[in-house]
Parts: structure tokens; C-alpha cells; sequence
């Protein structure tokens, strides 16, 4: 048929599976006319069937998008519906004969239903179409979300990976460190050994030089005995040639010759003796200067333990004048309570008949109104003076156990290994320790280790 229109999408028969041919609209539209003059009405007597969800097999949802086939379906079906009336009305305005008009009024009839007919399929199928394309738009939602979810997936991985390649970074940077401290060690290590070595050597070539230079000293004193005695003898002769001839001139030429000789020898030695005892007094004021430092260092050990034996009998010193100025307190204290004590009882021994008594064990009870001289406030007074000494006389007790044996104020806090003692507080502890003192106050036991003690008086 000229013009006709196919109406069977693709995305139709995805959506049914294929398991059903899909109907094919043929519609003429060889006389459609310019869309822009065709009105679209909708006739009185013309009913619009509706199609169920389950006739449509599809969801139906309105939509106001208009897709290009329905305006040609629309156009082409209007276009012949309008042909249809104007054949009808031009065969009904023409006269013919009756049996010409009975068949062209079937013609009308029949072209009428077939157009209603055609406009409930166009209707069904711009239904069937929207739904599609609802379908198409959920599809395309539904695969931008799972797009979404895998980005976000891979995006979560890629931060695991990042983290993992910084852990990574972070050991090998360790491992580097590490080596680089390792290596800075043992190249200390070396060179420390090297300095002890040399310093061992020097030591050991200073000791060889003092031995060479007294051998060369016993050695120079030996030839200056023998010089001394040749000189000696050489003079003999000289006196006993001349005695005995003058006429001895060469002879005593010769002697002269041998005694400068040995003059020259003997200011050689001498010289030699000059330079050993030079050399002498050099290794003695090498060898005093050592003793020097040695006595300095011997000096300097026996200061600090003086020092420490004053700061020992200072200690016991000062803690022998607390203990007493502490006796001195708790006599006068225990005084103060029992004269405070009498008092109180001659009070309440003056005024018992104008009040009731409070009990003694209480000092904060309410006490009753006296007569006489004596008011309440002083009584009240009195009570609360005789409660405070005794409550003052009980932390003393208490403080006494648990004071610093140094500084005799504060509280005890160190503990002492491994003798356990704890009997001095952290000022004390870094005094002792700075003082050099490693031992024990209280058993002179060696100090290996010294803790700190939390809460000692809980």
C-alpha cells in the first residue's frame, strides 16, 4: 500500500522477548495535509477505549514528550478521516440513483468504523510507546547508578592501594633509617677503637723513651767515673814526668796532645751528661705533672667523700633536732590538750545546771547556754580549740610516719632497689642523686634503681 506506516520497534519486542509476532499498523498517507493546518478535534459521539496494564503488557505512565511517529500517525489518520467525511458528504450531495446511494452510504459507514478502529490502535500504541520509553529512561537510571557504584568502588580500592603504597613507602623509609644508624654506630665504634689504640701506642712509646733516656743517663755517669779517673791518672804522669826530666819534651808534647785529648773527650761527655740530664729533668716533670693529675683526681675523690660523710652527719644532724622539735610539739601539744581538757571540764562543772552537756566524743555537738560569767561562745570556743589540737596531734602521728627522713616536710615518694626502703621525697631523691650519694639512707645498701611512688599516703 502507497504510504503506509510500519509500527513495530525494536525496543517492543525486547521488551516482550520475542515470544509473540508483533501486530503491523498499515495506515495511508498518500493525501496527509501540512501539519501546520490540521486541527486535531475530538468528535461527541467518538469513544477513546482504554487499554489495561495487562492488555498493553506494560506499565502505562503520561508523559508529555511526543515522539515523531505518533505526529505522523496522527496527521496521516486525521488527513484520511477528514477524506472519508468529505467523500461521504460529496456522494450525499450528488443525486444518484437509490442503489447508488445505499452502497455509498455503506461505503461511509464502513470508512467510519475503520477510522475509529485505526484510532484506537494509534492510541493503544502511543501508550504502548510511552511506556517504552519510561522503560528505557529506568534502564539508562538504573545503569548510570550502577556506573556510579562501580567509580565509587573503584575509587575506595584506589584509596586502599594508596594507603597500602604509603605503608610500604613508610617501611623502606624505616628500614632505611635504621641501616644509616646502624652504619653511623659501628663507625663511631671504629673510630673510638682507633683512638684507644693510638692512645695505648703513645703510652706505650713514652714508657720506651723514659727507659732509653735513664739507661742513656746510667751509661753517660759510667764514662763521666772513667773520664774523671783518666784525667786523674794523666795528671799523675804529668807530675811524675816533670819531676823526673825535663828533657822529656816530646814525651811531654805527647802527653799534653793525649791530655787535650781527652779534654775534648771529656767536655764531649760532659755535654752528653748535659743533654741525659736535660732529658731526665723532662721525663721527670712529664712523670710529675701525671702525678699531679693523679693526686688532683685523689684530692678531688677524697673531697666528695667528705663532702658526702658532712652531708651524711648533717642529715643525721638535722634529723635528730626535728625528731626532738617534733617530741617538743606533741609534749606541748598533749599539755595544751589536758589544761584545755581541765578547763573544759570545770566549765561544764561551773555551769551544769543552766545547760544541757554535749558528748564528749563529738567536739562539733551544740552545746547549751551557761549562766554565770561564763557564755556559750566561749565554751563553743573551747570545744572547737580542744578538737582542733587533738585532730593537729593525730596528723602529726601520721605525717611523722611518712615523712621524708631528709627534708622532714615532705611526704615519701622514691622507693630505693633493691633494698625497698622508700624514706625521702623527689627533691631529696635528685639532691642524693646529684650529690653522687649511692647508697641506701637507711641500710647503705648499693642503689641499683630508684622508682617513683604514686599516691603513697592511699
Amino acid at each position: 500500500m502507497e504510504g503506509a506506516v510500519e509500527l513495530g520497534t525494536q525496543s517492543e519486542r525486547c521488551a516482550r522477548g520475542d515470544s509473540e509476532p508483533e501486530p503491523v499498523l498499515e495506515v495511508d498517507l498518500s493525501s496527509r495535509v501540512n501539519s501546520s493546518e490540521v486541527i486535531v478535534e475530538n468528535s461527541d459521539d467518538a469513544t477513546v477505549p482504554k487499554f489495561s496494564d495487562h492488555q498493553s503488557g506494560i506499565s502505562s505512565c503520561p508523559t508529555s514528550t511526543r515522539s515523531p511517529i505518533e505526529t505522523d500517525l496522527s496527521l496521516g489518520i486525521v488527513g484520511q478521516l477528514e477524506r472519508s467525511h468529505d467523500a461521504c458528504d460529496g456522494q450525499q450531495d450528488s443525486r444518484k440513483s437509490p442503489d447508488e446511494d445505499a452502497s455509498d452510504s455503506e461505503n461511509c459507514t464502513q470508512a467510519g468504523r475503520n477510522g475509529i478502529e485505526v484510532r484506537d490502535t494509534l492510541l493503544s500504541l502511543q501508550i504502548r510507546v510511552r511506556d517504552l520509553e519510561i522503560q528505557l529512561k529506568d534502564r539508562i537510571d538504573w545503569a548510570q547508578q550502577k556506573v556510579m557504584q562501580a567509580a565509587q568502588a573503584v575509587s575506595k580500592e584506589r584509596q586502599e592501594l594508596n594507603a597500602v603504597r604509603a605503608e610500604r613507602d613508610e617501611a623502606l623509609r624505616f628500614k632505611k633509617e635504621q641501616k644509616a644508624v646502624e652504619e653511623s654506630a659501628l663507625r663511631k665504634k671504629a673510630e673510638l677503637e682507633t683512638a684507644l689504640r693510638k692512645a695505648s701506642a703513645e703510652v706505650r712509646r713514652l714508657e720506651t723513651e723514659n727507659a732509653e733516656v735513664r739507661a742513656e743517663m746510667e751509661a753517660a755517669k759510667l764514662s763521666a767515673a772513667e773520664s774523671v779517673a783518666i784525667y786523674q791518672e794523666v795528671a799523675k804522669r804529668e807530675k811524675k814526668g816533670a819531676k823526673r826530666a825535663q828533657g822529656w819534651e816530646k814525651q811531654k808534647a805527647k802527653l799534653q796532645e793525649e791530655l787535650s785529648e781527652e779534654k775534648r773527650k771529656l767536655a764531649q761527655l760532659q755535654q752528653a751528661l748535659a743533654q741525659a740530664n736535660e732529658r731526665h729533668l723532662q721525663a721527670e716533670v712529664r712523670w710529675r705533672q701525671e702525678e699531679k693529675a693523679k693526686e688532683e683526681a685523689i684530692a678531688r675523690a677524697d673531697k666528695e667523700k667528705r663532702a658526702k660523710e658532712q652531708a651524711e652527719a648533717a642529715f643525721k644532724r638535722r634529723e635528730e633536732v626535728t625528731r626532738r622539735k617534733v617530741e617538743q610539739d606533741k609534749q606541748r601539744l598533749r599539755d595544751d590538750v589536758e589544761r584545755l581538757t581541765q578547763e573544759l571540764s570545770t566549765l561544764r562543772a561551773t555551769g551544769s545546771h543552766n545547760f544541757v552537756s554535749a558528748s564528749w566524743n563529738s567536739p562539733a555537738a551544740t552545746v547549751g547556754m551557761m549562766g554565770g560569767r561564763i557564755g556559750q561562745k566561749e565554751i563553743e570556743r573551747l570545744v572547737r580549740e580542744v578538737a582542733d589540737l587533738e585532730q593537729d596531734l593525730l596528723q602529726r602521728d601520721v605525717r611523722r610516719d611518712r615523712e621524708c627522713v631528709m627534708c622532714m616536710c615532705e611526704e615519701m615518694s622514691v622507693v630505693f632497689m633493691p633494698c625497698a626502703h622508700q624514706v625521702v621525697c623527689i627533691k631529696c631523691n635528685e639532691l642524693h642523686e646529684k650529690q653522687g650519694m649511692r647508697d641506701c639512707p637507711s641500710c647503705r645498701t648499693p642503689i641499683q634503681q630508684r622508682i617513683r611512688v604514686y599516691g603513697a599516703s592511699s
